[in-house]
């Protein structure tokens, strides 16, 4: 029985592997979606912001962070 939440934050790696890039491109697609949602560098980006930025469907970016 697996009891542990569902990941709702994305980082750079997931993008990574949602999008087919590499990482160094994944940390620049993570930079621009911070910054068009005005986040500092210490907050968290969520899978529900990367999915309306990119317009992907949620649950296909949550199917990634399982």
């Amino acid at each position: 029985m697996n009891t542990t939440p569902p990941r709702f934050i994305i980082h750079p790696q997931d993008i990574a592997l949602i999008l087919g890039v590499s990482i160094r491109q994944a940390y620049r697609y993570f930079r621009l979606v911070r910054a068009a949602h005005r986040k500092s560098d210490h907050h968290l980006l969520t899978a529900d912001e990367f999915a309306a930025y990119y317009d992907i469907s949620v649950e296909e970016v949550r199917k990634h962070l399982e």
